[in-house]
C-alpha cells in the first residue's frame, strides 16, 4: 500500500510539469476541471488537485492510453458475447428518449 502512495505522491509532483509540457492550453484544463484562472496556478504552485482533478488530467494527458485500454476493454466484451445489435441498440434509444 505505501509504495501506492508514493507512486501517487511522484505523479502528483510532476503534474504541473506534465501540464506545462503538454499539447494542451491552460484554457482548456480550465474549462474541463471547471477551475478559474487563480485557482488552477494555485493548485498547481501548492501542488494541491484533488483526486477527481487528478483523474481528469490524466485521462486528459494520457487520451492514448485511455483509448487503448477502453479498446481492450470492448474486444473483451465483445469476446464473451456482449454485444448488441446496431438496430436493437438504436430502437431502445428511441424509446428512452422518445423520439
Amino acid at each position: 500500500m505505501i509504495p501506492t502512495i508514493e507512486q501517487y505522491e511522484e505523479f502528483t509532483e510532476k503534474l504541473p510539469r506534465l501540464m506545462r509540457d503538454s499539447y494542451c492550453k491552460a484554457d482548456f484544463f480550465l474549462e474541463k476541471l471547471n477551475l478559474k484562472y487563480s485557482n488552477i496556478y494555485r493548485k498547481l504552485k501548492d501542488k494541491i488537485f484533488s483526486l477527481a482533478e487528478v483523474k481528469i488530467i490524466t485521462q486528459i494527458l494520457f487520451s492514448e492510453q485511455v483509448l487503448m485500454s477502453n479498446l481492450k476493454k470492448s474486444e473483451k466484451d465483445i469476446l464473451a458475447g456482449r454485444i448488441e445489435n446496431h438496430d436493437d441498440f438504436m430502437e431502445r434509444l428511441k424509446m428512452k428518449y422518445n423520439v
